[in-house]
């Protein structure tokens, strides 16, 4: 009887030992992982999401720190009131190729005493703009929706003007009569007939009385 025992004993041990060594035959064996170098975060460009993965989308660039040179690198005035030093953009002493580049000013005839003229935009009057040696010299302007900052425009009468600016003088020339107003280096010239204003004009103090009382210069 023990003996049968026994034999039952190394069968059933020798079949659990064969069905334990078919069963890890049976297993997939482990499949090495690729190293991978350098920094376990997400790639460069790779969106987050909610869940703290990431989308694998790259991400759209914002402006590109270089925007600012698409443009002139310099801000022009837009005021529409004319000043001793022009009106709006269009300052005394600047270039006459910025102003074209802006698209403040059309085509430019050439003068033969060196004097070039163009026009400027109906936003700003229409102004007649003198050009010296590739720079603004002189701003004329006779319509009546431009006003000085004192108030002063085309209609005003002569009393207003002088009462405006009592720091002007008068100015007598072929041209007829003029209110001039100097303010450092650039001055403010309001033409009279009539009694009233008829045109104004800013440029240089150097030169711009000179165009009013003999036709010099420019």
């Amino acid at each position: 009887m023990r003996f049968r025992l026994a034999i039952l004993v190394v069968v059933l041990t020798a079949g659990g030992l064969a069905a334990c060594s078919k069963d890890k035959a049976d297993r997939p064996a482990p499949q090495a992982q690729p190293a991978v170098s350098g920094s376990t975060g997400p790639l460069p460009g790779a969106s987050g999401s909610a869940d703290g993965g990431f989308t694998g989308k790259p991400t759209a660039p914002g402006p590109g720190a270089s925007a600012s040179a698409l443009g002139h690198g310099k801000v022009l005035p837009t005021g529409t009131q004319l000043a001793e030093t022009g009106l709006g953009p269009y300052v005394i002493g600047i270039e006459q190729a910025e102003l074209a580049s802006a698209g403040l000013v059309g085509a430019v005839s050439t003068g033969s005493n060196g004097c070039d003229s163009g026009s400027g935009l109906s936003k700003y009057g229409t102004p007649a703009l003198i050009f010296t040696k590739g720079k603004l010299q002189h701003v004329k302007v006779t319509g009546v929706t431009t006003k000085t900052p004192a108030g002063v425009g085309v209609g005003t009468a002569l009393a207003t003007a002088k009462h405006a600016y009592p720091e002007g003088r008068e100015l007598t020339g072929a041209a007829g009569t003029a209110w001039y107003v100097e303010s450092g280096d650039f001055a403010l010239l309001l033409r009279i007939v009539g009694g009233k204003v008829s045109a104004m004009e800013a440029g240089p103090a150097a030169t711009l009385p000179f165009t009013f009382t003999g036709n010099l210069g420019c």
